[in-house]
């Protein structure tokens, strides 16, 4: 049971309108599920994706587009689609942790991980105490740089009918 593969009970259910669309789209990504361990658990022997790992370049193909990234670009990426998907309601970020190559396909396993809501009655906190909303989506687009794995998830996932080459992205960016 649980999401793409992984057991249930390693899936932290999150049910808030449109974040059950957003999980979808993770599934149909491959992204398989957000999975957050306890905060205690610092002994694991797993190691983080090792600095020239993280920057080696790597390519792919989405949908008919050949595209090169770095395994660091992924959660970026991710972040910028969790946005863009969710009709800029959510942003899903602060995504730390390490990929396990040992699964397959290889698969992020994450803690911790930062929704942003924007609400439009205002309400603060929907997701707790790190859920900044708007201020907090405002902050990750000032330092977020687009990709081209940004673009091609967009293209594929959101607005298919939107050549690469003619996404409005002031000064490189994904907002």
């Amino acid at each position: 049971g649980g999401v793409a593969g992984v057991p249930s009970s390693c899936v932290e259910a999150v049910h808030a309108p449109d974040v059950d669309d957003l999980l979808d789209g993770m599934k149909d990504l491959g992204l398989n599920a957000i999975v957050e361990d306890d905060e205690g658990e610092d002994d694991s022997d797993e190691e983080d994706v090792v600095e020239t790992e993280a920057s080696r370049p790597m390519a792919a193909r989405i949908g008919d587009v050949a595209i090169s990234f770095t395994i660091a670009d992924i959660p970026q990426a991710f972040s910028c689609f969790s946005y863009r998907f969710s009709g800029k309601k959510y942003l899903v970020c602060d995504l730390q942790g390490v990929l396990d190559v040992n699964s397959s396909p290889p698969c992020f396993e994450l803690t911790d991980p930062v929704i942003h809501y924007r609400s439009m009655t205002g309400r603060r906190g929907v997701f707790g105490r790190t859920d900044r909303g708007p201020k907090g989506i405002d902050n990750f687009y000032k330092t977020h740089q687009c990709t081209e794995l940004c673009r091609a998830l967009m293209r594929e996932w959101i607005n298919p009918k939107v050549d690469l080459g003619e996404i409005p992205y002031p000064r490189g960016r994904c907002k």
